[in-house]
């Protein structure tokens, strides 16, 4: 008989929580609702994200860093026009070979 007051609670298979799901921890969250048809509050509770995290990683959204349109190189600077020219000028020998 469980008290009032009282949680049980189930081991965090990780126990630092993270603002972002690990890979492992992301396959471990769509296995067990795929599979083992987990609901998002268990898996919330297992590894310790919020259930929007839980929802995203179900749906495949990506998460983390996304990629730039533009990636700036402010330490070649004033050489970038000259490593275009070489590289253009090497795709062009090199096509017609």
């Amino acid at each position: 008989m469980m008290k009032w007051g009282i949680v049980s609670k189930l081991p965090h298979f990780y126990a630092e929580e993270e603002a972002v799901l690990k890979m492992d921890q992301y396959e471990l969250v769509r296995t067990r609702h795929r599979v083992y048809g987990q609901n998002i509050s268990e898996l919330s509770r297992l590894t310790g994200h919020s259930r929007n995290t839980i929802k995203k990683a179900i749906r495949g959204e990506p998460w983390g860093y996304k990629e730039r349109s533009h990636q700036p190189f402010p330490a070649l600077g004033d050489y970038m026009v000259a490593i275009e020219c070489a590289t253009s000028a090497f795709a062009i020998v090199f096509d017609h070979l």
